[in-house]
This record gives C-alpha cells, sequence and structure tokens, in this order.
C-alpha cells in the first residue's frame, strides 16, 4: 500500500471508529440489560420476622436455627459431616387466590455475603419438600401454608437472612430475616 491509498481514504478510515461503536452500542445495551436481570441483585424485604410482599404473595421466615438432629424420612438421625453445621429455615406464606407460586429456589445468606443452596447431597435422606414455595399438599388450596428447607454450612458461617428468587422477578428478590 502505498500513502496515496490512506490519503484517499483517511476520511472513512476517521469515521469508521464511530460507526462501529454506533453499530455495537445497542447489542452491547441489550447484553448488559439481561446480565443486570440474570442475576437477584435488588432485595425486597423488609423488619426482622415481618412479612414481605413478592411475587404477588406475602411470605416470612418465622424461624432459622441450626438443626442438630435432623432426621430421614423415617425418623432416624442424619449424619452430619464433620466441620458442618445443619441449619432449618421455616417460612410462612400466604398466597391470593389466583396467584401461583413455583419453583422459586431459596437459599441462605451468611454475614459474609455467601449463599447456599437447601438440600446439599450430604442431607439428601431429610424429609424436605422440592419446591419451596408450594405447600406439601398438592391439593391444599389454602391461602396460608408453612415450608421448610434445610442447609448445610460450614461451622464457622454465621446465616443472617434467606433469600427467596422467582426468575420471572429478577433482578428482586425477597430477603426474609429472623424475628
Amino acid at each position: 500500500m502505498n500513502p496515496g491509498w490512506w490519503r484517499r481514504n483517511r476520511w472513512g478510515l476517521l469515521l469508521l471508529v464511530p460507526a462501529l461503536a454506533l453499530a455495537l452500542y445497542s447489542p452491547v445495551k441489550t447484553g448488559y440489560r439481561m446480565y443486570w436481570k440474570a442475576e437477584p441483585r435488588q432485595p425486597v424485604s423488609g423488619t426482622p420476622g415481618s412479612w414481605v410482599a413478592y411475587d404477588g404473595a406475602r411470605m416470612r421466615l418465622t424461624r432459622l436455627a441450626a438443626d442438630t438432629g435432623p432426621q430421614d424420612f423415617l425418623g432416624d438421625p442424619v449424619a452430619i459431616p464433620a466441620g458442618t453445621q445443619a441449619w432449618k429455615a421455616t417460612v410462612d406464606f400466604d398466597v391470593p387466590h389466583g396467584v401461583k407460586l413455583s419453583l422459586c429456589t431459596v437459599s441462605l445468606e451468611t454475614a459474609d455475603g455467601k449463599t447456599f443452596s437447601p438440600g446439599p447431597d450430604d442431607l439428601k435422606d431429610l424429609d424436605a419438600p422440592f419446591d419451596y414455595c408450594t405447600p406439601e399438599d398438592p391439593d391444599d388450596k389454602s391461602a396460608k401454608y408453612q415450608t421448610v428447607a434445610y442447609f448445610l454450612l460450614p461451622r464457622e458461617a454465621h446465616p443472617v437472612a434467606l433469600r427467596v428468587v422467582a426468575k420471572t422477578k429478577l433482578p428482586d428478590y425477597a430477603r426474609l430475616t429472623p424475628p
């Protein structure tokens, strides 16, 4: 290439940079918006132990306590691995007629900001529900019910809240604190 080519095309080359920036702006902005909405980032919470309105229903964490003797379906004790502690979270729901809470996820938040999923493999024999936002009895049509979730945390971890996430409501999530 000779200097004549650069001279003939200098305006086109100078305008290429802003043209590329304009062409990439919308896809990058859309991608960032989708990334932002894919994770729970904005808590919906209340005072400790109070009801929180989320996804058309109300919910509250009534009890969060270490469980020293979790039992399986038959009532036999479940062995807890050394260096860990089982935690039991009890959640009350008040769901108006016509509102359907299903396939939400729950996680336990610790003081250092880490989250833990319920029902780890070490606790798979526990008598615990699959879906933590629906009543255990699928025929139960009442608006008020209670569910229980079990978590396995390192012994030094200190849980501070339970997160309830519905994918349709992201980036919002319910942050329930114990009374």
